[in-house]
Parts: structure tokens; sequence; C-alpha cells
């Protein structure tokens, strides 16, 4: 339809026919051929609508003039304007029931639009009727019927006439204009007759379109009546009669609604028509002048804009004072001047822009002269303000030029010597945002040196503060460095900077971190080398500054060993003069952090690493070590314990305090094996005592208390002993036996010491017994053959009694099933180690004979285990029964015994000689003094009642001993006379070759 250019026309009633139906109805009954039936339903059809007033209706109105018409002017969507008129129709074609009328004119899009047509609309004549008779196809025109001069309306008459007030009428301007850019509809009773409503209407319309803007004009759609508020497509501004608009409709209670007889006016809020443009509007209202000149400036500044912003109630506001600012009227601009100005920096945002909108640039560089002068005179300027003309500056800096560098000088020294650090704070920080502005302001500041030290030093000072982090700070320095290549010789900006830097370092919670990245960023910048030389040699103070902040200001005991690391200064090549030419409180500090470097980077630290401080400095850096001493003691790194506990003793030498060391090593072990494994290690220093004279005194001590009270079990248990103790050497070995024997059970301890008295008691008695024993037997040689067989049966009769076939003699003393021999060596042996020989009754002993340690006591009760060793079975020799090679050629107990002159008694088959010995090696005498009784060559031992010795007392028969086991022990070990040997619980006597042969072998 866009591309019709003719005013095309529809009309639609209740006839017999119509266009579209051939029965009777409402229906289109003629047209334009322009128009498009379909087009007609979906767009004309619903726009044909009238209901009577309810008020005329009820009361059976019969006068059609009475009725009110309803106009109607609504945009479609491909831009054409339909403008129409429904009138009510007492009678239809049948006479015999009431109907309406539609006239509707189409406007096509490209037919031209001005701003005044809204005088045309309003005015339009209408058909009130048409005879289908006459056809159904209606012509084409070129123009809208009507008058086209137009009575004169006074706006001010006609508000009055209709008892509309300055605030209604500004509030129902702003409602639908705003209605126009959203989607509320708006909502209109007015004060007028049912009858009159479209006509009061009109007036209105009149004047409402004749004070809004252009593009607003071209926008609004409305009905001049409708019997009840309804929403319709396309119309944004609708009257409806007295009444219909009922408080408490839900349909309506979200739109606006302006019930003026009631006067009750909805989300139109008062404050709204305070608005500049309103303001403006109404002024034209009273004085009934038109605002067209104004509306056309608006247009002028609007081309080009944004789309949309035409339709913007707030951009008509700024307009307006824009235009009465260029009038000359300065009040709107005075109450915010700020505002005003972002609003002409918003039309003015390129050079182009500003060619196109002089009008406007014009009345912003006025509003610049303006602020400039009133600071010249001392006035202290809006930081507002002076963002909207940095705003300008950035769009194009030709204007204003160094002018608004000499106005942002001035407004700072206002504001310093008013004291307004705040306000200047906000000033810097505008210029900040400007590089170019920036970059100029610093270039005019920098160039004397009153401008610095008046202005750049306290913008600095405020800029560093806000900066992000210290990172963000030193590129700042660079920048102005840059800016300026000899302000980082100033002393007072050297200050300054150092200053901000430390009190920025100061804030943080990590500061030891903060500060050391902070020096190593200072690093990487000096390494660039991009700088001038006052540049690098103010980074290089900087990096002083940060070494004198870290004694300062961090504290040894807030930082952990590894951040510790982390200090450049405790590895500086100049260390010693840095250190001396700090004030002596920091000298005391540096070193302190020194020597707690040293100690914890030093692999094997000196124990009297910390000697050297003072009595202060010493326990400041104990203390801070001893919070990480138990992780390093779970590393392993042993030695680093040893400077907490280096002590001067009386004499002036330095010694460990070896009970608070082991102390707390137990402490923080938590495993004591973690305490076995520091002791074996303390063997290898020499703090500790030395691979010839072994431990310390003083440390022996204190590890016997450890033993005693916790360590005992690394003595005992064979596991730990083995893993931690027995390899030790020399007199650190000896010490861990004495240690072993100083914590045996309280009982052992005893018995041992009843057996080194009872050794001299065993010795006297054995001496008794064979003086006895001799005189016995001298006696009995003494008398008469003849009588020998008499005595020996009276002897036997009283010694034993009680000896029959019938009952057994007393019980002998059992021989010990194992026998511990020392070998004799074989001549050219030069084989170390210890060697024994055990022997056995059966073979089974000699299978199973797996012992995991043996144990050697000696006659003082020192007692040695032994867990490296061999064991090699022994065959016996057939023709001996000595072990081949192994044994003498004559032992104590062997199975066949060669005879000999002199045969002992506990041989098993021994052949009879002159004299017999009585001295048998095992309970030859039994504690009564009484013969046990003498072997007869059976090997059972209940037949030495009856022995086949005649006369001679009776003995134990010795059990034979084929079954050996030949035992290497690899550690050489000197046995002495009396010891014994420990196998599997079981003690037994150890004797050499030549001790058996003389029948002591076995000796239990």
């Amino acid at each position: 339809m866009s591309s019709l250019k003719p005013i095309q026309q529809q009309m639609y009633t209740r006839e017999r026919q119509g266009i579209f139906r051939a029965a009777e109805g409402f229906d289109t009954i003629a047209k334009s051929q322009g128009l498009e039936n379909n087009w007609i339903k979906k767009v004309l059809h619903p726009l044909c609508v009238y209901d009577a007033p309810a008020e005329l209706a009820s009361r059976g109105e019969k006068d059609e003039k009475a009725y009110p018409d309803a106009v109607h002017l609504v945009r479609t969507e491909n831009g054409d304007i339909v403008l129409g008129r429904s009138l009510y129709k007492a009678a239809d074609f049948t006479g015999l029931r009431s109907a309406f009328f539609t006239h509707n004119f189409v406007i096509p899009a490209g037919h031209g639009e001005g701003t005044a047509d809204y005088k045309q609309w309003l005015n339009t004549t209408f058909a009130d009727s048409y005879d289908i008779e006459q056809g159904m196809e209606l012509p084409e025109l070129d123009t809208l019927p009507g008058e086209k001069i137009y009575p004169a309306i006074a706006p001010a008459s006609v508000l009055a006439e209709l008892n509309i007030d300055e605030q209604t009428f500004k509030r129902l301007l702003y409602a639908v204009m705003t209605s126009l850019s959203g989607r509320k509809k708006v909502y209109v009773s007015l004060n007028a007759p049912a009858g009159d409503t479209s006509i009061a209407a009109k007036k209105l319309l009149f004047v409402l379109y004749g004070y809004m803007p252009y593009d607003f004009r071209k926008k609004l759609g409305f009905l001049t009546y409708s019997a009840e508020p309804a929403s319709r497509k396309g119309i944004h501004l609708m009257f409806v009669p007295q009444g219909s608009l009922r408080p408490g409709d839900r349909n309506i209670e979200k739109e606006f609604v302006f019930d003026l007889p009631q006067g009750r006016i909805l989300n139109a809020e008062a404050e709204e028509a305070e608005r500049p443009f309103l303001e403006f509007i109404w002024e034209h209202v009273k004085s009934g002048e038109s605002p067209e000149a104004f509306f056309k400036f608006a247009d002028q500044m609007l081309s080009g804009m944004e789309f949309g912003r035409g339709l913007s109630l707030q951009g008509y506001d700024e307009l307006s004072v824009f235009y009465r600012m260029e009038q000359g009227e300065n009040e709107w601009y005075q109450r915010n001047k700020a505002s005003v100005l972002q609003g002409l920096n918003e039309y003015l945002t390129s050079p182009e822009a500003m060619r196109r909108r002089m009008r406007l640039n014009d009345l912003f560089l006025a509003a610049f002269d303006r602020e400039f002068d009133a600071v010249r005179q001392g006035a202290l300027p809006d930081p507002e303000v002076v963002k909207c003309f940095k705003d300008y500056y950035n769009a194009d800096s030709s204007y204003l030029g160094n002018k608004l560098i000499e106005y942002l000088i001035r407004s700072l020294n206002n504001l310093y010597a008013a004291k307004r650090a705040d306000l200047a704070a906000r000033i810097c920080q505008i210029i900040d945002s400007s590089q170019a502005l920036l970059t100029a302001f610093l270039h005019k500041v920098l160039s004397t040196g009153a401008l610095t030290n008046a202005l750049f030093l306290p913008y600095a000072q405020e800029k560093l503060a806000r900066a992000a982090d210290v990172q963000d700070m030193l590129d700042l320095i660079r920048d102005w460095s840059r800016v300026q290549p000899e302000l980082p010789n100033r002393p007072e900006f050297q200050k300054l900077a150092e200053t901000a830097v430390m009190d920025r370092l100061r804030s943080m919670p990590q500061r030891h971190e903060a500060t050391v990245h902070f020096q190593q960023s200072v690093l990487n910048m000096m390494h660039e080398r991009l700088g001038t030389p006052a540049e690098e040699e103010m980074l290089g103070k900087l990096y002083e500054a940060g070494e004198r902040f870290l004694l300062t200001e961090v504290k040894l005991q807030e930082i952990t060993p590894a951040q510790l690391k982390q200090l450049g200064f405790c590895t500086r090549a100049d260390l010693g003069p840095w250190v001396a030419q700090l004030p002596p409180r920091l000298q005391s500090l540096a070193v302190e952090f020194v020597a707690a470097y040293d100690w914890f980077t030093t692999e094997k630290p000196e124990p009297s690493l910390l000697m050297e401080l003072s009595e202060q400095e010493r326990e400041h850096v104990q203390d801070w070590a001893r919070r990480w001493l138990p992780a390093e003691l779970q590393n392993g790194n042993y030695a680093r314990l040893l400077p907490v506990y280096c002590e001067v003793s009386e004499k002036g030498s330095r010694a460990l305090n070896y009970d608070a060391l082991l102390k707390d090593v137990r402490s923080w072990a938590g495993d004591v094996e973690l305490v076995f494994r520091f002791i074996r290690w303390s063997e290898l220093h020499t703090a500790f005592g030395s691979p010839r004279t072994g431990f310390h005194p003083d440390y022996q001590k204190s590890l016997m208390v450890f033993f005693k009270e916790e360590g005992k079990e690394g003595l005992h248990k064979k596991a730990l002993w083995r893993r931690h103790f027995e390899q030790a050497q020399g007199p650190y070995l000896a010490f861990y036996n004495k240690a072993k024997r100083a914590t045996d059970p309280p009982l052992l301890q005893t018995l041992r010491k009843l057996r080194k008295g009872r050794a001299l008691l065993v010795l006297l008695a054995t001496a008794a017994l064979v003086a006895v024993v001799v005189v016995f037997a001298s006696g009995l040689l003494s008398q008469e053959p003849e009588d020998t067989s008499l005595q020996a049966a009276q002897t036997n009769d009283t010694l034993t009694p009680a000896t029959t076939e019938a009952e057994p003699a007393s019980p002998q003393q059992e021989a010990p099933a194992v026998q511990v021999t020392l070998p004799a060596e074989e001549e050219g042996s030069t084989a170390k180690g210890l060697k024994l020989l055990f022997a056995f009754t059966d073979l089974v002993r000699q299978e199973t004979f797996e012992p995991e340690s043996i144990n050697i006591t000696d006659p003082e009760g020192n007692r040695h285990e032994f867990t490296d060793f061999k064991l090699e079975p022994v065959t016996p020799d057939a023709s001996t029964g000595d072990g081949k090679g192994i044994l003498s050629k004559s032992e104590t107990g062997s199975a066949n015994d060669a005879q000999g002159d002199t045969q002992s008694a506990g041989s098993a088959n021994g052949a009879q000689g002159d004299t017999q010995s009585v001295g048998s090696a095992s309970g030859g005498t039994q504690e009564n003094n009484q013969p046990a009784g003498a072997a007869n060559g059976s090997g059972n031992p209940s037949d030495g009642a009856a022995g086949s010795v005649s006369g001679a007392p009776a003995v134990t028969k010795q059990p034979s001993y084929p079954y050996k086991v030949l035992v290497t022990i690899n550690e050489d070990y000197s046995i002495q006379e009396g010891s014994t040997v420990e196998v599997d619980g079981e003690q037994y006597p150890i004797t050499s070759a030549a001790d058996s042969e003389k029948g002591t072998v076995g000796e239990h």
C-alpha cells in the first residue's frame, strides 16, 4: 500500500448486501479500487466499531446528532495512516434497528506528511451515509476533504473550558508522550456530557498536537470516543464518557488514567510535571505562543542522532534547556550544570558532530568560559563539571586547547588552598582517565619547580594511593619519569615515591611476600635498562627501601624458613658494609635475619652458629627456629637442631645441653625409632663424642636416662636391637651393651649380683668335697683285703639300705641334653671369629637346631647377643665318634671310648683297670654323699644298684653326644672362663676341648 500515492476510501455499515457478503448485515459496502480485500478485512474491519453511550441508549435517545461521533487515527505496520469516523445510526436500511456508519480514509505512507497535518486530520469532512445503488467503488483522492482554513483556537481557553489546570495538562502531556515510547495506554474522561465527548476530545487533541514535538506527532494514534476503555492496537490515547473509568478496574489500573470529573489521575506522578520541557511548554501555553521555533531547533539537533532519541522525553528536557540558554536563560543550567554539559556532550561526540551542531558547540564553549572565569576568581570547581570538560576535550581538543590545562591548574590550586583534598583527588582521577589530557597536564606542571611541588606532588601522592597494587605504582613512577626525565632526581619526589610504596607494603596482609615481589619487580625493570640513568638510580633507591622495610616491618617470627630464603639482603655481596651502615637497631635485626638464614640454608650448620650473637639476638633466633625444628627432625636434618642447644659452660667452653636436646627430640619425634636413628647419627658428630673414646660422659648420662625411661625396648627387643644398635662399633657398642644391662629387669640384675658372690662359695665347697673324697678313699685302701667285701657290704647297707631289685635306687641327677665346647684350634689355622661346638644326644635335636640368636654371658654378668653366625652339622667318625677335623682325638662321653690304664667312671663300656675314678663328670657323688651306682655296660641307668665293679661306689652313667653342629660366629670375641651360653631360653656352660677330656664337659 505504501507505493500508492492517492488517498483511498472505505465505507462500512449494515446493508442488504456488501462487498464480502451477499446477505444482509454489517460489511464494507464501498471502497476505492486501490484497497486490497484481504487488507480491508485484516486492518479496517476491526476499526469499524461503535457502541452508543450507555447514558443515551438507556433513555432511548432517537436523535442521531445527540450521539458523539468516534474519530480514530491509526498508523499501520506498513506506515499507512487510517483516519476514519464512526456515527450512530438510529435505523438501518430496514428501518427496524439501529446501526452505525463508518467512513475511513487510508493515507498511504508515501503520500507525504507535514508537521501541521494534525490540523487537517481534526477538520476532515466524513460522509454520514452511502447509497449502495450508486455503486460499490469509491474514488481515490489527492487530499482529504474539508476546510483548509482552520479556526484559531486559544490553547489556554480550551483548557479552561475543559477545566484542565497546569498540573493536569503537564501530566497529561507527559503521559501521552511516554505512551508513544512505551506500552501504556492513556484513558481520558473529560468534563463534558456524553454526547459532547468527541467534540471536547478533538479540541484537546488540537492543543496536545500543537505542543508535542514533531516525532511524537508522527506516531500518535487516537480515538475521540469509546463507550468503555479498551486496549486497541495502534490507539495510544482514548477518550471515554464520564463514569466509564471505574475505580478498581484491573484492566486499566496499570495504564495512565485521567478521570477528570472525579479528579483522579493514575500513574502520571505529579513530580513529572516539573520537567524542564513541560515547564517550557506550559509557558508557551499561557502566553499563547507557538513552540514551533523550538521544535524546529530540536528537529535539527536530533538529525543524525541514534534511533529513538526523537521519542525521548529526557532528550527534549535537554533540548529545551539548550534552547533557553541560547535565548540567554541560564536558570536551568545553574541548577544543574553537570547534567546540562553532559547533555551537550552527547550531541558533540566528534569533530564532525561539533560542526554540524555548531549552535550546541557554541553553547558548550560559552559555558566553559563562564566556569573558567569563576575559577579564575577563586571559585571551587565541581568535579562533575570538570569531567564534562574532559569528555569534550577527548572529542576534540582544538576548541579548548591549553585553556583547559590552565583551568585545571587553577582549579587544583583553589582546592588545595581551601584544603579540599577530597575534591582535588577527584579532579586528579578525572585527569588520569584521559591519556591525552594527562600528558598535556604533566608537561605543563612538570615544566616548573613551583608547579611540581604545588600540584604534581599532591597529585602523585593521591594517584599512588589509588594504584591497584605495587606493580601499578612502579609503572606510574616510570611513566612520570619518562614524561619528565629529571623528575627522579628531585629528592622530594624520591621521598614521596618511597613513602607511598612502603605504606602500600605495610598495608598488605602478607608483607613479606609483597615486599619480595616488589623487589623482584624493581630488579626486572632495572634489567630492562629502558629508562634514563636518573630512573635507574631511583629504582635502586626503591630497592634499598624494600630491604630496610623488611628489617623494620617484617618480624622474624612471622615468616617461614622458605620465606626467609627469599630475603635478598642475606646474600648481598656487600653484606658486611651494608649492615654496618644501618642504624644500630636495624643492625641487630639484620644480624638475626642473616643468622637464621645461614642456619636454615646450611646443610650441616655448626652448633656454635649463634654463639657470636648477643644473648637477646640468640634467643630471638632460637625462639623462631623452635617452630620449624620438629619438621627438620622428621626430615632427617639432625644437624639443624644443634644450634638451639649450644651453650657456654661455666668454664667458658661451648657444649650442648644434651638433656634438653634429647627431651625435645623425644617430644618431636613421635616414633621412638626416630630417636634411635638420631642417637646412631650422633655417633658421627664430634659434638657428641669420638670413635676412640665413645660418647661424651654427659651425653652418656642423658642417654642412659632416656633408655631407662623410654628407650629400653630398643635394647631388648631383638628386631629393634638388630635394626638400630647391633651394628655399632667399639665404645659405642660397649655403651649400648652397658645400657642394655642397666635396663635389665630388677630380678635379673639381682641374680647377677648373687652369682658374683656365689663363685667363691662354689670353689670352697668343691675343695672341701675333694678333701673328703680323698680321705674316704684312703681309709678304704688301708683295710685288709679279706675285709673288703664285708666293708663294702656294710657300706652298701649303710649308704643304700633301700636299694633292692624290687625297690629302685634314689633318683639320679639328670644329665644335660646339650654339650657346648670350644673346639681345639687346628694347627696352622688363621681363621678369625668365634666357634662353638654344640653336641646333642639325639639326631632330632641336631636337625631342629636353628636359633635366631646366641647369647654369651661372662662371669661378670655382661651379656652379648650374636645374630650373625653360620651353622654346620658335623658328621661323626665311624671309628672314634669324633667329627672329622673338628674335635680333639679324645672327648669325654663318646660312644666307644678307647681303653686306657685309667678309665673314666662315666664311660659306657670301659674295661676294668687297677683303679677306678669316682669323680664322674655328671653326678658321680650325690648331695647325700652316697654313691649313685656303677655302670655295668648295659647303658641302663637303673642298673647302677648292682654294678659289675665289685666294692666300688655307684656312679652316674654319662649319656652319649654323637650329633654335633659347629657354630661359626662372624665376630672376634674372647670367652672368659666360667662363661655360659644361652640358646632358646636354655643356658649351658662352655668348656674347652681340654676340659672335656677331663670329664667336665656338660656340667650344668
